[in-house]
């Protein structure tokens, strides 16, 4: 990638973070691959045809959906819950386009998956917020798409984002007031300091708000939708910046687990 000015949209981040336990499989270790997760990433990315790395800056094909910055991964085989997978971009927000927070988690865990075996417990996103299209019907479609899960593949989650203090009660009210996923009041989260990365310093304080919340089955495309929907009422009341993290808590009907218990 060029040098980028902080004004120009490619100096914006988004990142997709994903935790959890994985085992690898044997044959991945024993064939002795160099692959890691970010070089996986790349080129799961470019098999759907969401971004290259064939292409010059500037000569890429119409359809890109972001530039390639940085990867983590943590394959630690010690069966404890670990950040297994952060991956960074750059977004291109083409006109009319959403930010792509459904095909980043999937490349995400398709790389995991295709490693070993996981068992996911939270995703957490950097979104820059204002980046993303006017709210269309990804929202409403989604709702309908996961009207089609098993009734008891429900699980009990919580989906906490980081809002600025200076308009924290109206975009709480705003949240309160009606929304695909069913949100009430919530609650302050534990506060663990700005949610912002580095290139956000400047932005306004912020702290974290959480809600209860039901989703139709414990997936990366259910908990991509959430992340979506969510973003697109913070748009709405001009959110800029925001971490969103989805954390699963127990099938619906069970006592919800405190944060980190497996």
């Amino acid at each position: 990638m060029p040098d980028l000015e902080p004004d120009e949209p490619l100096a914006e981040v988004m990142t997709c973070e994903v935790f959890g336990t994985l085992r690898l499989h044997p044959w991945f270790t024993e064939t002795g691959l160099e692959e890691d997760f970010y070089s996986l990433a790349v080129k799961r990315a470019q098999a759907y045809g969401w971004t290259t790395t064939l292409h010059s800056a500037g000569t890429e094909p119409d359809s890109i959906r972001w530039h390639h910055a940085e990867a983590a991964q943590d394959w630690s085989q010690d069966g404890q819950i670990r950040r297994l997978a952060a991956l960074e971009i750059y977004p291109v927000a083409p006109r009319g386009q959403a930010l792509p927070i459904l095909p980043v988690t999937q490349i995400v865990t398709d790389c995991l998956d295709r490693v070993g075996k996981t068992r996911l417990t939270s995703y957490r996103y950097q979104l820059p917020v204002h980046l993303a299209a006017d709210p269309g019907t990804d929202a409403a479609d989604g709702d309908a798409w996961f009207a089609l899960s098993p009734p008891a593949a429900a699980v009990q989650a919580e989906i906490t984002a980081e809002l600025p203090l200076s308009a924290q009660d109206k975009i709480v009210d705003s949240l309160s007031g009606g929304n695909v996923l069913n949100l009430g009041q919530g609650h302050p989260a534990p506060q663990a300091g700005s949610g912002h990365p580095p290139e956000y310093a400047d932005e306004p304080a912020t702290r974290p708000w959480t809600w209860p919340l039901r989703l139709p089955e414990w997936s990366p495309s259910a908990v991509a939708w959430a992340t979506a929907a969510l973003c697109d009422v913070l748009r709405e009341t001009y959110v800029r910046y925001t971490t969103i993290r989805v954390d699963h808590r127990g099938p619906c009907g069970s006592a919800p687990r405190a944060p980190g218990e497996s």
